[in-house]
């Protein structure tokens, strides 16, 4: 038996008692005004324990005084709470009390991973167990893998060591067209030592672009007017300004590849000048500017450097590097009202002067969210924005619907999604309330309850459910129609449990793969449970679906466009019916590799 759990999920009790806190109280027959808030279900106490060990997973030995969490589900508190111990010098470890149900266990240490099913170094999601009353769980085995390092050395263009340079480790994003790239965190930032060499630990395994960044190796302002002209640009192995030129180094769990020196790019430096057109009354002190190379590539907001303007909003900024950039500009009014503005510019070499960056006010969206009947649907549902803006548009705090089903959300910009949330009656025979459930599995105790599923989204009488919305017209009005009739396909999975580490996992997808995008409605997945089935809800109707069971794969690394166009010739044709119940027996695929 094999259980470990997301740090996501630590952070899950937390989460649903920040947004259960200012959700009013229902009471049969009494008004929400009136309610009586009663105490929250006690935690379930138990009689099972679970007994495992920590090991390293390349050697076999003990990993010693290992951190180990048990995450144990509480439907009735509509969450999750977590107990954590620390494996002895033998790597083993118990929990006791523990209450029958769904749990997890995952440990850590430092230099260490978690996971040991890969997808181009994306992490595996756990599974839940179920134990029974009473259970005595032994032999739990917890593997974890060393990271691996990448050294090597940077130079000058005269062949002496670059001291000090910051080096910049980017991970190729699984799953993006775009050839993605972001950067990795790393337990240290990592710097050059006196003799232009670096080694960064702590990797997962994976594909990895290594660059310098000489922003600690030189002055930013020298006062040398050929040196202000004159400057190294973030260089990336081999020795190349672009990342699209850069060579990936393979990277794998506990080894150290090295080699991986070159030398730093000199380049021509300009100066790039402009106005920032003010929000009213604002003076430009006020505004916060900032510099990040534009790369369709790079997918970590990466900025190059912050700046201000004068008073009357004009700025300048020296010594940037040839290449592409995006000048934001953002301020922040009493009131909570946001001014966002951007502006795109190429600087090849030589100054460039009358940049101008309009900045306004983020729309407002306002809208009701109702039954199909035109009712409200009587519990809150969350809506938010998902940008679709390659510049980056700044999102507004997700907002939740009042009693009458009507919301405002502030700040809108660019071209984003609107994203309804399900919400779900949530269980407790003596405390009955309202919550949101955005980041739970459906759990025994809230299938039979209500729940309510995004239908339709339109704008002035057009569907816009999958499209973006231009905010930069201004304010809209949405209709948002939720409904209790959405589709369900279920059924069973046949796969080898002697040669699977783990159970397999299910996906259905559209075969149009314009509908692939990140957090599309119309995809859905989910786990296989110990008795080989499996359940997924919420989909909408369509004709050309296709339904997949996946050998030792998790459902965020299946949902990657990547992973789906690998997966499409094996998977099932399916259509979809609106409202309908579909069984289907599938067998497992082996896990597509890259």
């Amino acid at each position: 038996m094999r259980l470990r759990v997301p740090l996501s999920l630590l952070l899950v009790p937390a989460l649903l008692a920040s947004a259960g806190a200012g959700l009013p109280r229902l009471r049969a027959g009494v008004e929400a005004e009136t309610a009586q808030v009663r105490d929250t279900p006690a935690r379930r106490q138990g009689n099972a324990s679970i007994r495992g060990v920590v090991v390293d997973g390349m050697t076999g030995g003990p990993i010693r005084r290992a951190a180990v969490s048990l995450v144990i589900e509480e439907p009735d508190r509509e969450g999750s709470r977590v107990e954590a111990t620390t494996a002895d010098t033998n790597g083993q470890f118990e929990f006791t009390g523990v209450p029958g149900g769904r749990v997890q266990v995952t440990a850590s240490r430092v230099g260490y991973f978690d996971y040991d099913n890969l997808w181009n170094g994306e992490p595996e999601e756990p599974q839940w167990q179920t134990i029974a009353p009473g259970q005595r769980v032994q032999g739990v085995r917890i593997a974890l893998y060393r990271g691996g390092v990448v050294a090597g050395r940077v130079l000058d263009e005269f062949g002496e060591p670059a001291v000090g340079v910051e080096i910049d480790v980017l991970r190729r994003e699984p799953g993006n067209r775009g050839g993605g790239v972001r950067t990795t965190s790393s337990p240290i930032t990592p710097t050059t030592d006196d003799t232009g060499a670096f080694r960064v630990w702590g990797l997962p395994p994976g594909e990895y672009l290594v660059g310098a960044r000489p922003n600690r190796f030189v002055a930013d302002t020298p006062a040398d007017e050929e040196a202000r002209r004159q400057g190294y640009a973030a260089t990336y192995f081999p020795g190349t300004a672009s990342l699209s030129n850069a060579r990936a180094v393979r990277v794998e769990p506990g080894r150290e590849t090295a080699g991986v020196s070159f030398g730093l790019l000199m380049v021509p430096l300009a100066t790039v000048r402009g106005t920032v057109q003010l929000p009213p009354d604002t003076s430009g002190r006020a505004i916060n500017l900032g510099v990040g190379l534009v790369a369709p590539e790079r997918l970590d907001g990466y900025v190059t450097r912050g700046a201000r303007p004068r008073e009357d909003g004009s700025f300048e900024i020296p010594r940037l590097a040839p290449g592409t950039y995006q000048i934001t500009a953002r301020h922040f009014q009493t009131g909570g009202v946001e001014y966002w503005g951007t502006a795109e510019i190429a600087v090849n070499g030589g100054d460039l002067d009358g940049v101008a960056i309009p900045m306004r006010a983020g729309a407002i969206v306002r809208g009701r969210v109702h039954t199909e009947n035109g009712d409200p649907v009587g519990v809150p549902v969350m809506v938010s924005l998902r940008t679709d803006d390659t510049t980056r548009a700044p999102q507004p705090r997700p907002v939740r619907t009042y009693s009458d089903g009507s919301f405002r959300l502030e700040g809108a910009f660019g071209a984003q999604h609107v994203r309804a949330v399900e919400a779900r009656m949530i269980p407790g025979s003596e405390a009955p309330g309202i919550n949101v459930r955005a980041l739970q599995e459906v759990t025994p105790a809230t299938r039979p309850l209500t729940t309510w599923w995004l239908k339709s989204i339109t704008l002035n009488g057009r569907d816009v459910t999958d499209e973006p919305i231009d905010f930069s017209r201004g304010d809209v009005m949405l209709d948002i129609t939720m409904t209790n009739r959405m589709a369900t396909v279920r059924g069973s999975v046949a796969w080898n449990r002697t040669a699977s580490r783990r159970r397999p996992s299910v996906i259905i997808f559209p075969d149009d793969d314009t509908r692939w995008m990140r957090g599309s409605r119309a995809i859905g997945a989910s786990e296989v449970d110990e008795a080989g089935r499996f359940d997924v809800r919420g989909m909408p109707a369509g004709d050309r679906y296709l339904a997949v069971a996946v050998d030792g794969a998790a459902r965020s690394v299946l949902a990657q466009p990547e992973m789906l166009q690998a997966l499409r010739p094996l998977a099932t044709p399916l259509r979809i019916d609106e409202g309908g119940m579909h069984e289907l027996a599938l067998t497992a695929v082996p896990r597509p590799r890259p």
